[in-house]
């Protein structure tokens, strides 16, 4: 598998009117001008903005699953090579290129690890506090960890939740 600088490489010198996807899994990822072109062009996708350290700056790129890109594609021009398609688009559907970095721009920057695991720990001390202040905690903590969830149907499993609700 080619690393994020290769794509990007990539992506940076294909034509202005091909869509570059990467194989990754089961599902094929467009980074920068291609995700831009993909969204703009073909369909709109939730759009991934992330700054990657090892390329020094911001990248953007959408995914979707592997089996809806012949549907996607609707009879454009597709080639796969090792993994990677790419998706020539006709050229009156690609629309003029000053658009993709007011794109880009406009995307919201995804939260980083640090802020997440920051969230994360203030809600684990907000639990604490609940925990100290709640008799029932240990009685709910000891049904759960007895309940056999994965032989459960679930209403059975949401009727055991509403009761450890009762109990907290």
């Amino acid at each position: 598998m080619a690393t994020i600088k290769e794509k990007l490489q990539l992506e940076a010198e294909k034509p202005l009117n091909t869509v570059i996807l990467h194989r990754e899994g089961v599902f094929y990822i467009a980074y920068e001008h291609s995700a831009w072109l993909f969204s703009v062009a073909v369909h709109t996708f939730k759009v991934k903005k992330q700054y990657v350290k090892c390329v020094g700056r911001d990248v953007v790129s959408i995914g979707f699953p592997m089996n809806s890109l012949e549907k996607l594609a609707a009879g454009r021009s597709l080639a796969v090579e090792n993994g990677v398609v790419h998706l020539v688009l006709p050229q009156y559907e690609v629309p003029c290129d000053g658009t993709f970095e007011e794109w880009k721009s406009a995307q919201p920057l995804c939260a980083s690890l640090a802020a997440r695991s920051e969230t994360v720990s203030a809600t684990a001390t907000e639990i604490q506090v609940l925990r100290s202040h709640n008799p029932g905690e240990s009685e709910a903590l000891a049904r759960l960890r007895a309940f056999p969830v994965e032989s459960r149907t679930p209403v059975e499993c949401m009727c055991f939740v509403a009761e450890l609700k009762g109990l907290l």
